[in-house]
C-alpha cells in the first residue's frame, strides 16, 4: 500500500495500525498539502455489503462528532476496490503507545489520560 494513491489524492506513507476491520495510514493530501490519516477497510471484507455499510457509518457518525480528541473526518471514498475513510492525522502518541512506553503510567498522568478518554467518550455518545 505505500506509495500508492488512493483516490486520486492521498498518497499513501506509512501503516501506523491495524484492527479487525481495517488498517490505518499516514498519507499526504495532495490537493490541501497536508498529512492526514487513511483508514482502508481489509480487502476481505469490502465485499461483504454489511461490513461496508458499517464501515461507512462510522465515518458519518464520526464526521458529526467535533471535539478535541476524537480525529475530525474529512473524506470518504472508493478506489479499485478499497473503501476509505481519510480523517485528521494526529502525530500525538494514541493510548496504546502512552501504555507500552511510560507503564506503569504515575497516578497523576493515569487521571489525566482517562479524564480526555471519558470526555471524548461522553460527547460521543451524547451526540451519536
Amino acid at each position: 500500500m505505500k506509495g500508492r494513491l488512493l483516490g486520486g489524492r492521498y498518497q499513501v506513507e506509512e501503516e501506523l495500525g491495524r484492527g479487525g476491520m481495517a488498517v490505518v495510514y499516514r498519507a499526504f493530501d495532495r490537493s490541501l498539502e497536508r498529512r492526514v490519516a487513511v483508514k482502508v477497510l481489509h480487502r476481505e471484507l469490502a465485499s461483504d455489503e454489511e461490513f461496508v455499510g458499517r464501515f461507512r457509518a462510522e465515518a458519518q457518525a464520526a464526521a458529526r462528532l467535533s471535539h478535541p480528541s476524537i480525529a475530525q473526518i474529512f473524506d470518504t471514498g472508493a478506489d479499485d476496490g478499497d473503501y476509505f475513510i481519510v480523517m485528521e492525522y494526529l502525530p500525538e502518541p494514541d493510548l496504546k503507545a502512552i501504555i507500552r512506553n511510560y507503564a506503569p503510567l504515575p497516578v497523576h498522568k493515569a487521571a489525566e489520560v482517562g479524564v480526555q478518554a471519558c470526555e471524548a467518550l461522553g460527547y460521543a455518545h451524547q451526540h451519536g
